[in-house]
């Protein structure tokens, strides 16, 4: 999971162009991206937590049953 913090400057369309380049990238190679404004940490820190809580429940479970393809999950011992 990658959580980027963005400013007020990401209103710019260069840079947000450069941040979605950035995001293609991470999630090309598995990564979920949440992204969060600086005034949204700053202000609803437990609401932002509680999004981050939610999204790693998320992954956990879809994890526990997707094939690892690790040798004792294919025995069945885990």
């Amino acid at each position: 999971m990658v959580i980027e913090l963005d400013e007020g400057c990401h209103n710019i369309k260069r840079i947000g162009e450069h941040d979605m380049k950035k995001q293609q990238y991470q999630e090309s190679k598995g990564y979920r991206v949440s992204r969060f404004w600086n005034n949204e940490v700053e202000n609803n820190i437990e609401g932002v937590l509680e999004v981050i809580r939610r999204e790693v429940e998320q992954k956990v479970i879809f994890n526990l049953f997707r094939p690892s393809g690790h040798p004792l999950h294919e025995l069945g011992r885990i």
